[in-house]
């Protein structure tokens, strides 16, 4: 099933780049510019915009608690999440804790969060993302619904508090991007008279084809932000596995600039 999620992301990345390329030497410079400058626009407006809808959605909503509750419930019953917390805790950290001794624990459960998220080969930015402070007691309590937990159910629900943050994150953004960006390119579509206009044929193609590759790879980092916001769900989470695992996959994800934006909005 791993080589069957990790065929399907490669693949669907490699076929995107390739589409926006031909799409690309087919318009030109003239008309993908204009396309890649709504781009642009359209982040620079979703970076602005994401955050505080992200923390008015949090405080006012019951959207992200539920987004908690449901990867802490996949997580703690995932096989690989399983084995690699039994790797990674210490007989002694198998005992239950009360929530109010967690903060005595920060520094090790930081440390044993990392360790497990290694483990199941997350993405670097999704391990390094939020929770960063040692405040954990609110999610734990929240997910677990319990005043003592044993280790293993902390870290379950600290690794759910940052992917729950991230996939919300990942789903304003792209509500935001879809709309931002659909009225942008009405308003560009004008420059489909501009395309029209003499060029140096080889070129305006040739340009028009980088353009097009770099069009195609806002889309992939799209994609990774779909599949961020999906964590949740089982094949979003062996995606993320899969793309921790390869090296060109995990290059774009973790120099992707939505993730890097949503990673520190968390």
């Amino acid at each position: 099933k791993q080589e069957k999620i990790m065929s399907w992301v490669t693949i669907a990345v490699f076929a995107i780049l390739i589409l926006f390329g031909v799409s690309g030497w087919s318009k030109g410079i003239i008309r993908t510019a204009v396309s890649l400058a709504a781009m642009v626009v359209t982040f620079i407006v979703c970076v602005w915009v994401t955050p505080s809808l992200c923390k008015n959605v949090k405080e006012n909503t019951q959207v992200y608690d539920n987004l908690q509750k449901s990867i802490y419930n996949f997580i703690i019953e995932d096989e690989n999440f399983n084995k690699a917390a039994g790797e990674s805790l210490s007989d002694e950290e198998a005992v239950i804790i009360s929530i109010s001794q967690l903060e005595e624990y920060a520094g090790q459960i930081q440390k044993n969060v990392n360790d497990i998220m290694k483990k199941l080969n997350l993405p670097e930015s999704v391990i390094g993302s939020g929770n960063g402070n040692g405040s954990y007691m609110q999610d734990v309590f929240h997910v677990t619904g319990n005043a003592q937990v044993t280790m293993k159910n902390i870290m379950a629900a600290v690794i759910a508090a940052k992917l729950a943050g991230l996939a919300l994150n990942a789903i304003i953004y792209i509500a935001v991007y879809l709309v931002v960006f659909a009225i942008l390119k009405i308003v560009f579509a004008v420059t489909g008279v501009v395309g029209r206009l003499p060029l140096i044929y080889q070129a305006n193609k040739l340009l028009g084809l980088a353009f097009g590759i770099i069009e195609g790879l806002v889309i992939v980092w799209l994609l990774f932000a779909v599949i961020t916001a999906c964590s949740n769900m089982q094949w979003a989470a062996k995606a993320l596995i899969e793309i921790g695992k390869n090296d060109l996959l995990s290059l774009i994800y973790n120099h992707n600039f939505i993730i890097k934006t949503i990673t520190k909005t968390v």
